[in-house]
Parts: structure tokens; C-alpha cells; sequence
């Protein structure tokens, strides 16, 4: 009876240290001023198509038969003009462990000088059941126009799992915010470690305490408020993991728990725990120990070695199921079930993948991961909800491949370029470890050109342009999506300054050997005749028409994803009685740390000029520290697109 008492205490204390807090934040709604609606631009930013007025939150910890999270949003945009109208489809999306109630929206105008509302009515919210573990609440609000304010302000229950975390907060977007805060409380025995990525110059904090009473005791409550204003919209630049991963945002991560029977531990979950509850889950573990032995006795019939019972079951799976365009880590239906469908998530394909080479006597193990558009991986937080993708880990002899059969036109040792993103995590009853995400994937191009050069200075002949790799994979997607007719027309325009005929294509439908296309070429408008002499700007098909790399400093890190490598060779045998009088200089330029490498050469070969260009970047990932050097070596590949080349017509000797 005594702890009976003592936790009711515990409770009702937890309950009025969270709700005085958090009474004292009871955020505002419907307070849109006739200034906003009257506006025509926003000022700091006067060609944004719509701008984030404010955007609020408030999130604190409470304790009702367990803890949980209550938050509160507020969000208010201005539409600009029709542009910005987009910005009135909204989309939540949310944990199927979470709660989301009292939702509200409105849209208001400026009609006759008064201001006029306009209520969502509750029948237009829908919620849609997007996968099993997760909702999206969609609505759009009526009676937008240009110069429109649109409103809206819901609550969310977020499950214990999130104390790990709070609740992470961007602070930037794709359209300029004018104000963005969050406030968050919790007791003073939780202890967070934050962290500002981005512009955290601009983010100011502001820290106040709030107490209540805990068995007789005073109990303080901090109260942190972080606010950026006039936060700039975020443009993307080439070259980036993702566009969520380098916004201006803040985490939270528990770092220590020093409150009565609850301790870090029991909130804080390890990979340890993560791995076995994995391993314990219906559908995850027991899923991968589904029998498939008289299916892959048939795909593998006649095979001895594992590498080839590897590439048949990933064919099979990969042709059988298609992929619904869903990611995940846990299976949605039972994997027979998922078979007899022919369809299901990226989860339900690669864990039956895992299953079907197990049934196969192969050692495979899940690895989960986190995409790039996902965000990277904190390694030191083993929450769940930091992975949305699970490849197979496959060991064959001392070679491990990573293999995942979402779709049959890629290599199995080829991973989507959606999962190179770092490391992932290895699911494994005795070796649970990290993994570097990665096989051998490259991508690259080779370009040869033997050409004749006429005293005209019309250049004819044949080109032979081979595709590997990632590259390969992503012209093989085009011609499925497209036809092989639609892959012929983006060719032609790929190359708008050469007319090209009798295009042969090699290797499109096999994913393992190399994308070949050979055709004849004829190309006009590169040299210029003049008396005795032939200007020739032609240089070997330049890289570069530009740098991608155009601004003059960067704040977030150049991820290419994978190595890349180019090269293009031009033989160009010269017209009889003409020699060379003025050529390029060789060219090299090296990125540190053997990060990458180009080379420029021009060199004569009997009655011919031979031009060769080579690339290559083999780091996937350089610092802002390192994107000057980055940039100064794009800058010398680009200037070698503006070299020419002079023949000059021999002299005839009486």
C-alpha cells in the first residue's frame, strides 16, 4: 500500500512539474495581423514564392502510467503568389506508436480591408495508413490566393522511445522562415546533449527553471527556448547527401538520468538490446528463419559453388517480387505471403532474400541502415527509428557482399545509391557489428573517337562510348522506363553537337557486363579554315561545360556517394599535307590525399593527333575545409575546354 501511495505521488508530481511548465508556453492561434495578409513581398527575400511566418513548438516530458512526450506545433505561411501555392498541400507524417489530435487549420484573406477566415473542415484531414509503422495526415487548405495566410496547429503524443531524442527541430526550409522556435522542458535530473548543424550563429538560446513539488520535496524543471529569425531558404548545391541533412536544425541526444527508479539505461537503448529485440521481432527475425528450401532447391538446382546460388536467388527474387516502392526494416506480411503477391516493400523483398539464401545453407544476415535522404547515422544512438532500410549481408568464404534485390537491372554486389550513406548496422545472433555501406560500387565512362580531319574542316568517323557501374545501372533504368527508342533520344541529346548515325547498342539488357554504343559521327562547326591554316577548338570532348561547384565558399560537406571515372580519347588523323604549328600543354592536377586526379594530354602520333582526357575522384566525401582545393581543380579541368589547336599547311619546295 505504502508504494502503491508512493508511486501515485510519483505520478501526480511528474504530471504538475510537466503541465505548470508547460501552461506557461500555451501557444497562440489565429493571431494572423493585417500587415501579414497586406504584404506583397518578404522583404529580406523578395523573390520567395511563400515564406514561413512562424513556426512553433513546444515539447515537454510527462509521466502518465509511463513517460511520454507532448508537443504542440503552431505553423503560419504566407503565400506570395501562385507559385508558393504548393505550399498550402500539407503533409505530417507520423509514428503508428505516436498520437496526433486536436488539428486545426485555417486560411485567411484580406477582403474589403477586413480579415476573413476560412475553417478546413474536419472531413478534409485524412489520414492515410502509409506503411504498418507509419501515418501520414494529409490536407489542403481552401480559398487560397495570392497573398493568402494559411494556419494550421495540431498536438503529438510521441511514445516513450523518443526520450532518447526529444524532438529534433529544423530550423531552416526550402522557402525563407521568418521565425522558428522550440522550447523544451524536462526535469533537471534528464541531462541532453544539443546540437546546431548548420548556421548555428544565427540560433539563440534562452534558458529559464520552473519547479513543483516531489515527495516533499522541490524538484526544478528546465526550460530551454531556441530561436532563429530570418533563417534564409535552404538552397541545394550539387553534391549533397541530402537536403533535410545539412538545413539549419537542432538534436537532442540523453546523455545521463539521475531520477528515482528511472536511470540511463532504462531509457537509453544499446545496439545490444536493439539487436536482440531485432532478432525477437516477428517480423524481422523470426521472419528471416521462414523455410524456403524447396524453392531455392529449384532456383540453385545444378549449382555447386555459393557465389552462383547467390547471383540465382537474387535474380529470382528480384524478377519475382516487385518492389512497392515502400521502404522499411520489418517485413509487412508473412514471407510466403509476400512470395504468393509477387509485390511488397524494400523490407519484404530483402528480408525474403535473407531467408531464401539461409534456406540455401549461405550465411546471410540483415544489415539495417539509414538512406541518404533519411539522414546520417548517429553511431552512438542505437534508436530504431534512426534506420528506414535493411540489405542482406552475405559471407562468402572472406568476402562479404551486401546485396539487395529491389530491382532486377542491378548487379547483386551493386547497393542503391539511396543506401550508400556511411555505415549500417549488422543484425546477428554472434557478430552484431557496424558495416561500412559499400561493395566495389564505381561508376564511370569511356569515350573513344577516331576521326578524319578534311581540308574543309569537317570532322567524320566513329565513336565508341562504354558505360560501367552506377552509371551503367542508371542508363539501363532510362531504357526500361523509356524504351529503347527513348534511350536512343536522350543519347542524340547528350551529344547535340555531333550528328550521329547507325547507333549500335551493346549489353543493354545484361546487367553485369559494361553499356556499350557504338555509331558513326560527324561533326561540324569545330574547325575554322583559314588561307593555309585550320583552328581546331575540338579538344577531346571536355568534361566540363561548367563547374558544378559554383559558390564561393560552402558550409556542408561535397558527398559524390562513390567513386567516378572518365576518360575520352580523340584520334584525329590530319589532312595530307598539314602538320601541327600550335597545341595545348599538358595539364595535371591532383586532389590531395590521392582524392582524385586529372590529366590533359595532346601528343602527335605519326599523322595524327591524339587527345586524351582522364578523371577520377576516388574520395566520396570532402570536408568544406577541403572545397577550395576542390573547386581550383575543377577550375583547371574547365580550362582546358577553352584550348585550341592550329595546323598549319606545309610549304611546297620547286
Amino acid at each position: 500500500m505504502i508504494n502503491l501511495l508512493k508511486n501515485s505521488i510519483f505520478t501526480v508530481s511528474l504530471i504538475l512539474l510537466t503541465q505548470v511548465a508547460y501552461s506557461q508556453f500555451k501557444l497562440p492561434y489565429g493571431k494572423v495581423t493585417l500587415d501579414e495578409l497586406s504584404s506583397k513581398v518578404y522583404k529580406p527575400d523578395p523573390g520567395a514564392d511563400a515564406v514561413i511566418l512562424s513556426k512553433t513548438t513546444v515539447a515537454s516530458i510527462q509521466y502518465e502510467e509511463g513517460f511520454y512526450i507532448e508537443q504542440e506545433f503552431n505553423t503560419r505561411i504566407k503565400i506570395i503568389n501562385r507559385r508558393g501555392f504548393d505550399y498550402a498541400d500539407i503533409e505530417i507524417p507520423y509514428s503508428t506508436d505516436d498520437y496526433l489530435d486536436n488539428i486545426k487549420a485555417t486560411t485567411y484573406n484580406l477582403k474589403n480591408g477586413e480579415k476573413v477566415e476560412t475553417q478546413v473542415p474536419k472531413e478534409s484531414f485524412i489520414t492515410e495508413h502509409t506503411s504498418k509503422w507509419s501515418n501520414t495526415l494529409k490536407f489542403n487548405f481552401p480559398d487560397v490566393h495570392e497573398g493568402s495566410v494559411v494556419e494550421y496547429s495540431y498536438k503529438m503524443r510521441l511514445n516513450a522511445s523518443n526520450l532518447n531524442s526529444l524532438v529534433p527541430w529544423y530550423f531552416q526550409d526550402l522557402i525563407p522562415v521568418d521565425r522558428s522556435t522550440i522550447t523544451v522542458v524536462f526535469p533537471q535530473t534528464f541531462i541532453y546533449k544539443t546540437r546546431i548543424f548548420g548556421s548555428s550563429s544565427d540560433v539563440y538560446s534562452d534558458f529559464s527553471t520552473t519547479s513543483s513539488n516531489f515527495f516533499g520535496e522541490g524538484i526544478d524543471a528546465n526550460i530551454w527556448t531556441y530561436t532563429a529569425s530570418e533563417v534564409p531558404a535552404f538552397r541545394p548545391e550539387p553534391y549533397i547527401l541530402s537536403k533535410r541533412e545539412n538545413m539549419t536544425r537542432i538534436t537532442f541526444e540523453i546523455s545521463k538520468v539521475d531520477f528515482p527508479r528511472i536511470t540511463y539505461n532504462d531509457i537509453s537503448p544499446s545496439y545490444e538490446r536493439l539487436n536482440a529485440k531485432l532478432l525477437d521481432l516477428e517480423d524481422f527475425g523470426t521472419a528471416i528463419q521462414t523455410n524456403f528450401k524447396s524453392v531455392t532447391e529449384k532456383v540453385t538446382a545444378g549449382l555447386t559453388d555459393d557465389l552462383s546460388k547467390l547471383k540465382k536467388i537474387h535474380k529470382y527474387i528480384a524478377e519475382k517480387i516487385m518492389w512497392d516502392g515502400y521502404v522499411g526494416i520489418r517485413a509487412s506480411d508473412p514471407l510466403k505471403t509476400i512470395v504468393r503477391k509477387e509485390k511488397g516493400s524494400s523490407a519484404d523483398i530483402n528480408l525474403t532474400l535473407i531467408a531464401m539464401l539461409r534456406s540455401a545453407g549461405l550465411k546471410a544476415d540483415p544489415v539495417i541502415l539509414s538512406t541518404r535522404s533519411h539522414g546520417s547515422l548517429n553511431i552512438s544512438s542505437a534508436m530504431m527509428k534512426q534506420f528506414n532500410y535493411v540489405v542482406a549481408a552475405v559471407q562468402i568464404g572472406d568476402k562479404r557482399y551486401l546485396v539487395d534485390a529491389t530491382d532486377p537491372l542491378r548487379p547483386f554486389d551493386m547497393l542503391p545509391f539511396a543506401c550508400l550513406n556511411g555505415s549500417g548496422r549488422l543484425i546477428s545472433l554472434t557478430e552484431s557489428a557496424f558495416v561500412d555501406l559499400k561493395n566495389n560500387e564505381i561508376s564511370g565512362t569511356s569515350k573513344t573517337m577516331n576521326l578524319v580531319l578534311s581540308p574543309d574542316g569537317s570532322l567524320t568517323g566513329d565513336m565508341e562510348y562504354k558505360v560501367l557501374g552506377l552509371n551503367a545501372y542508371t542508363n539501363r533504368y532510362l531504357a526500361k522506363m523509356e524504351g529503347e527508342e527513348g534511350f536512343r533520344e536522350k543519347f542524340l541529346s547528350d551529344n547535340p553537337a555531333v550528328e550521329i548515325s547507325d547507333i549500335r547498342i551493346e549489353g543493354l539488357k545484361d546487367p553485369y557486363s559494361d553499356l556499350m554504343v557504338k555509331n558513326n559521327v560527324k561533326i561540324h562547326n569545330e574547325a575554322i579554315v583559314n588561307s593555309d591554316r585550320i583552328i581546331l577548338s575540338l579538344t577531346g570532348e571536355p568534361f566540363l561545360t561548367k563547374s558544378p561547384f559554383y559558390s564561393a565558399e560552402r558550409k556542408f560537406p561535397v558527398d559524390f556517394g562513390y567513386p567516378q571515372s572518365d576518360k575520352v580519347t580523340v584520334r584525329i588523323k590530319l589532312p595530307a599535307g598539314y602538320s601541327v604549328a600550335l597545341k595545348p600543354a599538358d595539364v595535371t592536377a591532383d586532389l590531395s590525399n590521392n582524392g582524385g586526379k586529372f590529366e590533359f594530354t595532346c601528343t602527335i602520333e605519326d599523322d595524327a593527333l591524339v587527345i586524351n582526357n582522364s578523371y577520377k575522384i576516388e574520395k566520396t566525401i570532402f570536408q568544406p575545409s577541403e572545397y577550395q582545393e576542390l573547386r581550383d581543380f575543377y577550375k583547371k579541368i574547365l580550362g582546358t575546354s577553352n584550348e585550341i589547336i592550329v595546323l598549319k599547311k606545309n610549304s611546297v619546295t620547286r
